[in-house]
């Protein structure tokens, strides 16, 4: 990603970013009445963070509207297909995994069938819309500075609410928080920080991105 643009640096940082809030929405299932206003947060502050994403990319949707790269249209169908393909992994998952336990090398194939295809989902994702970026570069940048600021300060509150998150977990159900209630019924605090961290890495690469001069939008 050395040679791309701030912008689509930070759409990599999304696809990343929304791998560790699936995550997260994962290990929160089993604490839905526990530092509710934490999770409240998080989905606000994420809810931020897309939104300006939108925003920054308005300008670029509009030149592909006008038609200024026709054959750059292509791409919008990868996360649709993307989509599509995942639906069915999750299908055969489920007929896969369906009667055995938690723990068992059918459920454990089925969860990995789905892991597996999500990841590669979200990087053809962001690799469709990177291509797109690049192809159809927005005529005025003026505003893309503050609106991928804007994308890093909101993950950045909401990796904050993450690990602040589970700290309180820990003082509300320590149980819980010892237990096995991470990622496919293992221990809590690996998964919890392994989410943290990830939130943590796309939060860096938004704002080391953001703050680069939006030299290589061409």
């Amino acid at each position: 990603m050395a040679g791309n643009s701030p912008f689509t640096v930070v759409v990599w940082a999304a696809g990343l970013f929304t791998l560790g809030g699936i995550g997260f929405a994962k290990l929160a299932e089993d604490f839905s009445g526990d530092a509710i206003g934490l999770y409240v947060l998080l989905v606000v502050a994420s809810g931020v963070a897309l939104s300006a994403l939108a925003a920054a990319a308005m300008p670029s949707a509009v030149g592909l509207l006008r038609g200024r790269d026709k054959g750059a249209w292509k791409y919008l169908a990868v996360p649709i297909v993307g989509c599509a393909i995942w639906y069915g992994v999750l299908r055969l998952a489920l007929a896969i995994s369906d009667g055995h336990g938690v723990h068992t090398a059918p459920n454990v194939t089925a969860f990995l069938l789905i892991a597996v295809t999500g990841v590669a989902v979200l990087a053809t994702t962001a690799w469709a819309a990177a291509t797109v970026l690049r192809r159809v570069p927005a005529q005025s940048s003026r505003f893309r500075p503050p609106a991928l600021m804007t994308v890093a300060v909101g993950m950045g509150v909401a990796t904050v609410a993450a690990l602040i998150w589970g700290l309180r977990i820990r003082s509300l159900n320590p149980a819980g928080f010892r237990g096995d209630h991470g990622i496919l019924a293992t221990p809590f605090v690996p998964s919890w920080i392994a989410v943290v961290v990830a939130l943590a890495a796309a939060t860096g690469l938004a704002a080391v991105a953001g703050r680069r001069r939006p030299v290589a939008a061409r």
